[in-house]
C-alpha cells in the first residue's frame, strides 16, 4: 500500500493598516478604530478588541467603537 504525503499550511493574518477615528478625540467622542486585515490563506480574519485608557482596559471585546464616556476618569 502507497502513502501520500500532505503539507498543511497556515498564514499568518496581517494587519495592514490601523486608523482612529475622529482626528480629535476627546471625552464627548465615541472612538472606532479602523483596521485592515488580511489572511494569506483567504481566511476570515476575525479581531477583537482592547481598549484602554491610562493604560488600563476599559473595553475588551470584538466591537471596534469606544464611547467617550470611558475617557471620564
Amino acid at each position: 500500500m502507497g502513502s501520500i504525503d500532505v503539507l498543511i499550511e497556515n498564514g499568518t493574518p496581517t494587519i495592514e493598516s490601523v486608523q482612529l477615528t475622529p482626528d480629535v478625540i476627546t471625552e464627548d467622542s465615541t472612538v472606532r478604530e479602523v483596521v485592515a486585515a488580511s489572511d494569506p490563506d483567504g481566511a476570515e480574519v476575525n479581531l477583537t478588541f482592547d481598549w484602554m485608557v491610562d493604560g488600563v482596559v476599559v473595553s475588551s471585546g470584538e466591537s471596534d467603537e469606544l464611547a467617550g464616556g470611558a475617557f471620564d476618569r
